[in-house]
């Protein structure tokens, strides 16, 4: 019994550790999406590239640069310490050009690395590849948006003492996907792991595991009371921090979801358009679509101005809404 409670208290800790891993590298996964998002409404103009990725920036420590490149070209990069990235070509740089391509063909993410590449910092670069709309509604490849990740910087302090005060060795690896050996990422110990716990969470391409381990081993001599006693006290603990998790999970859910939302009308965006068509083609289900224009709105925005114009689009918006089935979907293109 005194074993079975440690291995589930080692197991439920090695779960939650691996959870709040996973949070830390979305919050940075969602910069990639943020930016997709903004390229598809603004077909791809982004004069303001550096003020937006400044305040990506903002509270994202282990964000060591961003960097657009259309086509697969680099062209733009922020902070300027970065800009001799420019006209580097991702389908040719050796670190690159594996992880380009098989963005380019799966059309998901791929994450590189680590690699050490300039002023000896080591580095996780996530490329995502973007899609817009031809003037026919065709999807056309865009070009990427890439994101550069201190290694050290990106988990942060509490997420590892939280393993460190709870009296666990632990080391999170994956395994390189050219090799498949295994690459570390971060650990608290160099020994080997006898008979660790494991957890297991997917990243764009590539599969993370972290394994953890009692540091006095799974069995002493400590007074078995003592240790019932801890075991009730991290049960709460896991308790709180579990109902914490949760609601950063609807935290990202509601972002991801704004994300698929027009800011003006409230109706789904052109993202979202395109990854329902995407669905019922996989699904070969039948779909209708209606396209709507609203006539001589342009004379609306030049006789009475942008504002009026803009509530004139918010009340056809509602009105669109409150005419279909719940199972239909209302788009702002």
């Amino acid at each position: 019994q005194y074993l079975k409670v440690k291995s589930d208290r080692g197991q439920l800790i090695c779960e939650a550790a691996s959870n709040r891993f996973k949070n830390d590298i979305n919050n940075y996964l969602n910069v990639n999406s943020i930016l997709q998002t903004i390229i598809i409404e603004r077909n791809g103009n982004l004069e303001n590239f550096e003020n937006i990725a400044s305040n990506l920036c903002k509270d994202r420590p282990a964000l060591e640069a961003i960097m657009l490149a259309p086509k697969g070209t680099i062209t733009k990069t922020w902070p300027e310490s970065y800009s001799h990235y420019n006209g580097y070509s991702l389908f040719s740089q050796s670190e690159t050009k594996i992880g380009s391509s098989y963005a380019l063909k799966t059309k998901n993410p791929y994450l590189i690395g680590p690699v050490t590449i300039d002023k000896n910092i080591t580095e996780l670069i996530i490329e995502c590849p973007v899609f817009t709309a031809d003037e026919t509604g065709s999807s056309q490849f865009w070009g990427f948006t890439v994101i550069h990740l201190s290694l050290t910087k990106l988990f942060s302090t509490k997420n590892i003492s939280f393993l460190d005060n709870a009296g666990y060795y632990f080391s999170l690896w994956k395994p390189d996907p050219l090799t498949m050996e295994s690459v570390d990422l971060i650990n608290n110990t160099n020994q080997a792991f006898n008979n660790p716990c494991r957890a297991v969470f997917n990243v764009t391409n590539s599969t993370w595991t972290l394994y953890t381990e009692p540091k006095d081993g799974w069995f002493n001599k400590i007074f078995l009371a003592e240790e019932l006693f801890a075991a009730i006290l991290i049960s709460v603990v896991l308790t709180l921090l579990i109902n914490f998790m949760i609601r950063t999970k609807n935290r990202d859910e509601t972002l991801t979801q704004l994300s698929y939302r027009d800011s003006l009308t409230s109706l789904y965006n052109m993202r979202k358009f395109m990854d329902i068509l995407k669905d019922f083609q996989k699904q070969s289900k039948a779909y209708t679509i209606i396209y709507i224009d609203l006539n001589d709105f342009k004379h609306v925005n030049d006789m009475f101005g942008h504002d009026t114009g803009n509530q004139a689009l918010i009340i056809a918006a509602k009105k669109l809404s409150n005419s279909i089935k719940e199972s239909d979907y209302a788009f702002r293109i």
